[in-house]
């Protein structure tokens, strides 16, 4: 599954990343499925 994005900020071991929206044939079945922050836990 492809995801994307951009280091917005890194400071002191912390990094904000703004992830790109996802295509709907890959966001749709996961909609409802997973929150932000569980699919943050994958793509990491």
């Amino acid at each position: 599954m492809p995801i994307s994005g951009r280091i917005i900020r890194a400071n002191e071991g912390r990094v904000t990343l703004e992830l790109d929206a996802m295509a709907d044939e890959v966001a749709a079945p996961l909609d409802g499925y997973l929150t932000r922050a569980q699919l943050l836990d994958i793509l990491l």
